[in-house]
């Protein structure tokens, strides 16, 4: 995973909310560019309700099995320092190959989240209305079913095979072995 520079936001100027400053970096990010597994984000797909995100991109290998890009922005957003009136070199993400939300996990089965904002997890975001400038107004945005399902899933309370009491014989003879001949 990379973050884009300190000074970057994710910027989209056809999918911002309207209570934006004016920078289009309140995006709003749409269900159908969210993860298809219900083991990480729940019923947050399902609930068809647009999340909320103001922060920073970010990028990855798309080469690395072990990471899953949880949500992206829109195929109009970018990352770049919002204050430049132009930009003096190209985005350090463009499209939907800017993560919002990213999880990995390692061989050892721990698992890691990396949001590009702190924002997304706040108690504003989770009661706001999101009104986006195509006109779709929510009453409420998907950022809190998102956040318990990823913190769920991120602290081994879903997605985990546990086995227990494991009994093993050869089939012609019930009684476990002590070794086995292959």
């Amino acid at each position: 995973i990379e973050f884009a520079d300190d000074k970057s936001a994710v910027v989209d100027h056809l999918n911002y909310d309207l209570s934006d400053d004016g920078q289009h970096t309140l995006i709003v990010a749409s269900p159908s560019n969210l993860l298809s597994s219900e083991l990480i984000v729940g019923q947050a797909k399902k609930n068809n309700l647009p999340f909320l995100f103001r922060g920073t991109g970010m990028s990855s290998d798309p080469e690395n099995p072990l990471l899953l890009d949880v949500l992206t922005a829109s195929s109009t957003s970018y990352t770049a320092n919002p204050d430049e009136k132009t930009l003096s070199e190209y985005p350090a993400t463009v499209g939907k190959r800017t993560l919002l939300i990213s999880v990995l996990q390692a061989r050892n089965n721990a698992r890691v989240g990396f949001v590009g904002s702190l924002d997304f997890f706040s108690n504003d975001f989770f009661l706001s209305a999101v009104q986006p400038n195509n006109g779709k107004k929510s009453d409420k945005s998907g950022n809190q079913d998102l956040a318990v399902a990823l913190t769920d899933w991120l602290f081994k309370q879903r997605g985990v095979l546990r086995s227990r009491n494991i009994h093993h014989y050869l089939k012609s003879d019930k009684s476990t072995p002590r070794f086995y001949t292959v």
